[in-house]
């Protein structure tokens, strides 16, 4: 089976547990689509977790960037003392203390490892990316050309324009994180009502915002079965249609 999740933010143990809901074996595959570290506890943990695992693939989020930029001694485009407050701002804090906490080839092995994980994935049927693309200009370009035209600023950072534009690929569902469905529900101008995975046409958000109240989610692209975490233990599982299959507490 191959699974979707993203913005994991550090929360560990709940990832583990989310890993027993869907029942994941050696020979099932889950991407994540950007996000795991910062404002969840065990940032650098669930980090060095999955670079261990080779069934789960890192995309590229806006926090896994800055932890790289910070580690290689701030290869961003902002001044140092910018670019940390930046990230405190945004729930680096403790990331970047348990990440000094290491020894330094640990040190070594993340910054190693995040300089190859990818900014997209394109799969048979769909696009993986952390927040968004850009389509002007590039409407009769095929997916492939038109993902090599984007811009790191728009796959890991991009919000209110790509949300508020219709997206219209021609064969291929767009599968992404970083904004908390509640909030592309405010944004589209839809009633508040779920933090359930959002679709339209061909776009499906999955950040479901378990760090802000809201619910761990994780998707299977064979049957599309939408599968939850609330934080206070409540399991459900939902078809593609958001029909309830079944509820639980762990």
């Amino acid at each position: 089976m191959i699974y979707v999740a993203s913005d994991l933010h550090g929360y560990y143990d709940e990832f583990l547990k989310m890993l027993e809901i869907i029942d994941f074996k050696n020979d099932d595959f889950i991407y994540i689509v950007g996000d795991v570290v910062d404002r969840g506890p065990e940032s650098i943990k669930l980090l060095r977790y999955i670079m261990k695992q080779s069934n789960m693939q890192l995309i590229m989020g806006n926090h896994d960037q800055t932890l790289l930029w910070a580690a290689e001694g701030n290869t961003s485009p902002f001044p140092a003392g910018e670019l940390m407050s930046l990230w405190e701002a945004h729930g680096g804090r403790d990331t970047y203390a348990q990440f000094l906490a290491l020894e330094e080839a640990q040190r070594k092995e993340i910054v190693d490892f995040l300089k190859t994980i990818p900014y997209y994935i394109i799969l048979d049927e769909f696009l993986l990316v952390h927040a968004a693309i850009a389509i002007e200009g590039y409407e009769d370009d095929d997916i492939e050309t038109m993902m090599r035209k984007q811009t790191h600023r728009d796959l890991l950072w991009e919000i209110y324009r790509f949300l508020t534009h219709p997206l219209n690929l021609k064969k291929h569902t767009m599968i992404f994180g970083h904004t908390f469905t509640l909030m592309i529900r405010q944004i589209c101008g839809q009633p508040m009502d779920s933090v359930d995975i959002w679709k339209d046409k061909c776009r499906i958000g999955i950040d479901c915002g378990y760090l802000y109240g809201g619910r761990m989610a994780v998707l299977r692209l064979d049957d599309m079965k939408e599968f939850y975490l609330s934080p206070s233990g409540i399991v459900s599982i939902k078809n593609t249609q958001g029909d309830l299959l079944k509820r639980y507490r762990i």
